[in-house]
């Protein structure tokens, strides 16, 4: 995505197609351009920022009302939850005989 910095634009702005209500909203999405397309059509705004990260977009003289993060990259990241998971898993499992053997002791304190 071709990286903007339109600092002027809110000042002179104002979109044929903007609403009455709906200003600082964020979004995070792993369909960065789509949803980028999707408001700068629906309100006719213009990005005053705009990166492969993130886009603030203005549709009339604020200096941003939408902004939308781009997570796509967070996606490719996440196997570290797989390697969290399996490490628990051999934590738990470390721990499932010492368990066992506690567990009479835990319960006969819970009916004293």
């Amino acid at each position: 995505m071709k990286k903007i910095y339109n600092k002027n634009l809110y000042q002179n702005f104002k979109s044929d197609y903007s609403p009455d209500d709906f200003h600082h909203i964020a979004f995070k999405t792993t369909n960065y351009e789509k949803m980028v397309d999707f408001y700068k059509n629906l309100f006719g705004c213009e990005p005053l920022y705009q990166s492969d990260l993130i886009t603030f977009l203005a549709y009339d003289n604020e200096h941003h009302r939408i902004a939308i993060a781009n997570t796509s990259g967070v996606l490719n990241s996440l196997n570290f939850i797989q390697r969290s998971i399996m490490k628990f898993k051999i934590f738990l499992n470390k721990k499932i005989p010492f368990y066992r053997r506690i567990r009479p002791c835990i319960l006969q304190s819970k009916s004293n």
